[in-house]
């Protein structure tokens, strides 16, 4: 996150972090790639949310996930990036993470993008293993979701058997 503190203080943000304070098992994945991930999600997040606005960052473990059909999943860590900002309409929510696609809303448009950001992050976290999503209303906000695998618990090691 440090390297947003003079964007998030230029716009009079406030960035709430609630993971910091967290006990959290560990995941699975590349580090470089999922600093990648979450630099997209706040960079957004301060992007298109007015000065003053928050940035709230927080996370939760998700024991045995299941898909729609009901097969176990696994153990995940839910990351949640949510903001106060414009928010996304509906019409393009569906269209969030499609290659080059850019908001067709006005405030949207003024700012600088290629519309590929959304796109390489959720393959990324697609590659890990995981899913993103996103809920928003237009006007107040936007979270976005993603899950990514936890690291598999390492077994204490056994005591030899006594004679």
């Amino acid at each position: 996150l440090r390297p947003f503190t003079a964007q998030i203080e230029e716009k009079e943000q406030i960035l709430d972090n609630k993971v910091i304070h967290k006990e959290l098992p560990d995941i699975y994945g590349d580090p470089n790639r999922l600093i990648q991930v979450m630099t997209n999600f706040v960079s957004n997040a301060n992007k298109y949310s007015q000065n003053g606005a928050t940035i709230t960052l927080d996370a939760s473990v998700e024991r045995d996930k299941r898909d729609p059909n009901g097969k176990l999943l696994g153990d995940f860590l839910h990351i949640t990036v949510a903001d106060n900002g414009i928010g996304i309409s509906e019409e393009d929510q569906k269209k969030m993470f499609k290659p080059y696609f850019r908001s067709t809303n006005d405030e949207a448009q003024a700012k600088p993008g290629t519309g590929l950001g959304m796109y390489l992050t959720r393959r990324l976290i697609e590659q890990h293993g995981g899913n993103v999503w996103l809920e928003s209303d237009l006007g107040k906000g936007t979270t976005f979701h993603f899950t990514i695998p936890l690291a598999p618990e390492e077994e204490p090691a056994s005591e030899p058997a006594s004679d």
